[in-house]
This record gives structure tokens, C-alpha cells and sequence, in this order.
């Protein structure tokens, strides 16, 4: 009967675990939802958008004011 209980017990402790996990990892998605919908942070794809640096070129004879 203990090794019975036992199994049940283990049992039911990897259910609780895993529902928790579940639980823990939707969370984490709807806030990264979140904070990409609200700061724009996130892409589409769900990557970092990148920055892109962008070079400008003066050219030294032309006075753009």
C-alpha cells in the first residue's frame, strides 16, 4: 500500500509541476507580447528589431543652409 501511495504521489506532484511550468511560460509570453505591442521592442517574428546605423555624407563644397 506505500509503494501505491507513493506512485500517486509522485504522480500527481509531476502534474502540479507541469502545470506550472505551463502556466509560467504563457505568462512570459503575454507579457513579452505586451511590452513589444506597447514599446515596439519586439519584431513581428519575435526577434529584436535591429538599429541600423546610417552613414551621411557632407560633401565639402556644398552648404546646405
Amino acid at each position: 500500500m506505500y509503494f501505491l501511495s507513493e506512485c500517486v504521489t509522485c504522480v500527481v506532484v509531476s502534474f502540479t509541476l507541469s502545470a506550472l511550468l505551463f502556466t509560467f511560460s504563457a505568462m512570459f509570453l503575454l507579457v513579452k507580447d505586451g511590452l513589444g505591442s506597447r514599446t515596439g521592442m519586439f519584431s513581428r517574428n519575435g526577434k529584436l528589431a535591429e538599429a541600423r546605423a546610417v552613414a551621411v555624407a557632407r560633401h565639402p563644397g556644398r552648404d546646405d543652409r
